[in-house]
């Protein structure tokens, strides 16, 4: 008989305590992935369309963003330049993208942006 087990990766993310609220996202503020960037935040251009940065609220090391140049909104579908880009700093880093819309997925920042998280983090 094959086995069927399934493994899962459960953590706690005392990070999120502090996250902002999607509310906090209404317009008024600055929008954090657009420049200027928090000191050590900002970490490379991605070709033409995308930039990397670190991920403020990770959930665990070397968890990066790529997010657009331009403001996108995180309900637009991805297209084939955010897989190029994404695929690029996941074949760089060896890691796995998700990529999370909507306020019931946990995004709290409208810009659309995608998780790129490390295999050997988990």
């Amino acid at each position: 008989m094959a086995d069927t087990s399934i493994d899962f990766n459960v953590k706690i993310l005392e990070s999120f305590k502090s996250k902002p609220l999607a509310s906090d996202q209404s317009g008024n503020l600055k929008n954090p992935f657009l420049p200027p960037f928090e000191e050590g935040q900002y970490i490379s251009d991605i070709l033409t369309n995308h930039r990397l940065i670190f991920n403020k609220f990770s959930v665990c090391d070397q968890h990066v963003l790529v997010i657009t140049k331009d403001f996108e909104n995180q309900l637009d579908l991805l297209n084939h330049k955010d897989f190029k880009a994404a695929l690029l700093t996941c074949k760089a880093l060896d890691a796995m993208m998700f990529f999370n819309c909507g306020i019931n997925s946990g995004a709290s920042i409208k810009h659309k942006h995608m998780q790129v998280i490390p295999y050997e983090s988990f």
